[in-house]
């Protein structure tokens, strides 16, 4: 016959020496047991976090009787019935509602249940997660859908701002990483060069690839091989990438230790940003001679692409700076003082006086379709060249030069509506196509 134990209320605070350690690398997690957290999770009645971490627990007489008699993480007392506790260590109802970690706020109650956060909330959050400082996926009724970071949302909500948490960085499934990312046609091993050495031949299956997101995984991976929190960083990479603007990544404050409170691994910025300068020859205009003449292709999908840089139209004493150079600040990626131009306006921008080390910019790293333009551009661009030098040496057959550029005579629609935003830029293409057919002499000759 199954025993019946008498329950006591007894009351868990930090011991005095660890409440007032300031290692921010232990939470309050990280003192407990298993059987400790067990204990919490299935008798906490009460949590108040301000101004001191104190747990109200309504155990049976056994685990009460060991709670009080042996050391654990946390120092509990017996709150003797029909005496309040101190002033300091209880709040109102009211208040204990709003601080505690109840359903629907970091949990995954369903969304239309969720209660909106608050500062206390968030306060909560720091003081019990050694993880806190991460990427939440919020919404509010005037934002909408947000990534921002916790020291930024910590901010808003004192400055009332009242939306919900969705989710955080750590929230994401596992079924949605490969934590070995693979880029086609640079298949590193892991016993290689992190930093491969880059393609300069645009037919070569791996032109172009250091520029894609695909090459930002596999960076992110090797950087953070052998450290536990690849998986995180593969997780805060997925949601910075839905940012519109990688500005907004910058965090408010520092931590116990007087550092610059960072959501992420500063590897993280790797996955976001192509340090390497992008080739642009292809698409200057068709003038000069030789091998320096552009081809007067149209920018296409690359003209949307977002250029980061510290002086985007020459305000500044000195040049401009990309996020990795090291003539600027030592904090990586971008801040609020960082310019975000577009690479069409960059382009255009008759000003913009770069670093003779970096280049001055660093692009948001390219997608698949704008990794193949790139590609596709510059292989066009190098059969132009060649094509302009057989028409100099009055070669009597340009026959393989066009079969060459066959590939690039009739684009199929997918191709011409993902490389090309407008009609006439793709007319733009085909009518520079054509014109080299004619260039060349012989039997492929117009």
């Amino acid at each position: 016959m199954e025993r019946k134990y008498d329950e006591q209320v007894l009351v868990a605070r930090l011991p005095h020496d660890a409440a007032t350690e300031r290692d921010s690398r232990r939470s309050l997690l990280d003192r407990l047991d298993e059987w400790e957290l067990g204990v919490l999770a299935v008798y906490t009645v009460d949590t108040v976090w301000q101004p001191r971490s104190v747990i109200t627990v309504r155990v049976p007489e056994p685990v009460a009787a060991r709670l009080l008699a042996q050391q654990h993480g946390l120092s509990y007392t017996e709150r003797t019935s029909g005496i309040e506790p101190a002033p300091e260590t209880v709040a109102a109802p009211s208040i204990l509602a709003e601080l505690s970690f109840g359903p629907g706020v970091f949990d995954d109650t369903p969304v239309r249940s969720r209660r909106p956060v608050t500062l206390a909330h968030l306060r909560a959050l720091r003081a019990a997660m050694r993880d806190a400082e991460q990427l939440y996926v919020v919404f509010s009724v005037d934002a909408g859908l947000e990534v921002v970071a916790l020291s930024v949302l910590e901010q808003r909500c004192a400055a009332g701002w009242r939306g919900v948490i969705v989710a955080g960085a750590s929230d994401l499934p596992d079924a949605l990483f490969d934590s070995r990312p693979i880029v086609p046609g640079q298949d590193v091993p892991e016993d290689g060069e992190i930093w491969p050495a880059r393609v300069y031949d645009p037919h070569h299956a791996a032109f172009g690839a250091e520029l894609g997101v695909a090459e930002g995984e596999r960076l992110l991976v090797r950087l953070c091989a052998g450290r536990r929190d690849v998986g995180h960083a593969l997780r805060s990479l997925a949601l910075a990438r839905g940012m519109a603007d990688l500005r907004q990544l910058e965090t408010v404050g520092y931590d116990d230790r007087g550092l610059a409170r960072r959501p992420f691994a500063a590897e993280v910025w790797h996955g976001l940003l192509a340090l390497d300068q992008l080739d642009l020859q292809p698409f200057e205009p068709a003038t000069g001679t030789g091998w320096r003449r552009g081809s007067g292709l149209p920018l296409g999908v690359l003209a949307r692409v977002q250029v980061y840089t510290s002086d985007a139209a020459g305000q500044y004493q000195g040049r401009a700076h990309s996020p990795g150079c090291a003539h600027r600040r030592p904090e990586h990626g971008v801040g609020r003082d960082d310019d975000l131009v577009t690479l069409e306006e960059l382009v255009g921008s008759k000003d913009f006086d770069p670093c003779s080390k970096c280049g001055g910019y660093a692009i948001r790293r390219l997608n698949q379709d704008q990794v193949a333009y790139y590609r596709a551009a510059h292989r066009l661009h190098h059969l132009a060249q060649q094509v302009h030098a057989v028409a100099r040496k009055g070669v009597a057959d340009g026959s393989d030069l066009a079969a060459e550029l066959e590939e690039f005579t009739s684009l199929d629609r997918d191709r011409t509506e993902a490389w090309f935003p407008s009609r006439e830029q793709a007319r733009q293409w085909r009518e520079i196509v054509d014109r080299l057919r004619r260039t060349l002499p012989g039997p492929g000759s117009a």
